[in-house]
């Protein structure tokens, strides 16, 4: 008798155990939408000079790492950080590389008259081995010289190159720090935060944090959406009050809809045509500098077609056509942003006030091309407040 109540003792803590467990594996949290540890800061400290920055990227702005090839070409360009001005180390690097080719035309010479000499060397004319062997001396200091300057102009190379921060991953622009002409020191001058993959921040006691491991299930819902997803297992990391999941995320359309694919091509970085001069000419129009291409000795930029921004009554399509307009451009420049310099059109072509163009445009674009003009945020960004739910039924 005494062994059957053991029995049914037994048996009734296992399921109370089990009813427990269920109960705390399937509890539901409310997470924060935090950046990884990898956010970083991009700033610039030269070695020779102090400069001025040309560039800062604009806070807020969405920004994609390069691709690269096997061979390390780079197949798709990325978001430019920050950039310092290169007037000076453009200068710097045409001077080493000038001295470079003067070089490789120096050995060049001395290895003729070196071999010239060889053939004319006489063992009976002392004059001419002495000929022969100040040829060979000034042919291996001609060598000497041109792998020196060889490593100086690739060391400039590698200098100018420095001064221009890309995109280090999938992230966002949340600060500038400085402004454009601003003197370089050191100092961060933008900050960019990591969003894919993204981290989600849940406040709980520390063993209820121990207990979840890569058999606990995670479902994870961005704000406004009854979607769950999962987690990254094996990427969770206690914290002093709780956990941090690392999750997946991914760029949006219309609110919380996903891009699922990339056709036709998502273009992000849109600037206006705005009138040029601040107080005076207002006929005259600028177009952001790096909306700029060359074309032989003509200039074109790319116009979303039938879009304007500052229209009270009419939004921003999502989808559209970019249109080739050919402009001519004045030699008048003004500053507009630490993202924006204007340059001033003799003539707008069909360009008209608040057009949109694209900025840093890819060099494979087509006349007419239907593109995506997607929402400036991803499905997590950072302080968004998302259910939790940690465990199964």
């Amino acid at each position: 008798m005494n062994i059957k109540r053991l029995f049914y003792c037994s048996v009734i803590l296992v399921i109370g155990y089990v009813a427990t467990f269920s109960g705390i594996g399937a509890q539901e949290y409310t997470g924060i939408v935090t950046p990884t540890a990898t956010s970083s800061y991009a700033f610039f400290l030269c070695t020779d000079i102090y400069g001025n920055y040309s560039y800062l990227a604009r806070p807020g702005e969405i920004i994609t790492p390069q691709i690269s090839n096997a061979e390390g070409v780079v197949v798709k360009r990325s978001n430019v950080i920050l950039q310092m001005n290169l007037i000076y180390w453009h200068a710097v690097l045409d001077k080493y590389k000038t001295i470079y080719n003067a070089t490789e035309e120096d050995v060049k010479v001395a290895n003729i008259d070196f071999n010239r000499f060889k053939t004319l060397v006489s063992e009976n004319d002392a004059s001419s081995v002495q000929k022969y062997q100040q040829a060979q001396i000034y042919y291996w200091k001609c060598i000497i010289a041109r792998a020196n300057a060889k490593a100086s102009y690739l060391r400039y190379q590698r200098e100018v190159k420095r001064y221009t921060d890309m995109a280090p991953f999938e992230g966002i622009v949340t600060k500038d720090y400085g402004t454009v002409e601003q003197s370089t020191s050191g100092t961060p001058a933008v900050q960019v935060v990591q969003l894919n993959p993204i981290g989600i921040k849940v406040k709980m006691d520390r063993a209820t944090a121990r207990d979840i491991g890569n058999n606990t299930p995670v479902k994870i819902y961005p704000l406004n959406s009854d979607n769950a997803q999962g987690i990254i297992y094996g990427r969770s990391v206690l914290t002093d009050n709780g956990i941090e999941f690392l999750t997946e995320n991914c760029a949006v359309i219309d609110g919380i809809k996903v891009i699922q694919k990339s056709t036709p091509r998502i273009i992000r970085n849109w600037d206006p045509v705005l009138k040029f001069y601040v107080y005076r000419n207002p006929d005259i129009l600028g177009v952001p500098a790096n909306s700029l291409v060359k074309d032989g000795d003509r200039h074109f930029v790319w116009k979303a077609k039938g879009q304007k921004t500052m229209q009270p009554d009419k939004t921003i399509d999502r989808y559209f056509q970019i249109e080739k307009v050919y402009v001519k451009v004045d030699d008048l420049m003004r500053i507009v942003s630490n993202s924006e310099k204007k340059i001033a059109l003799k003539d707008c072509g069909n360009l008209e006030l608040y057009d949109l163009v694209m900025v840093n445009p890819q060099n494979d674009l087509e006349n007419g091309e239907t593109v995506l003009y997607p929402e400036g945020r991803y499905l997590l960004m950072p302080g968004d407040q998302v259910k939790v739910v940690v465990g199964g039924e």
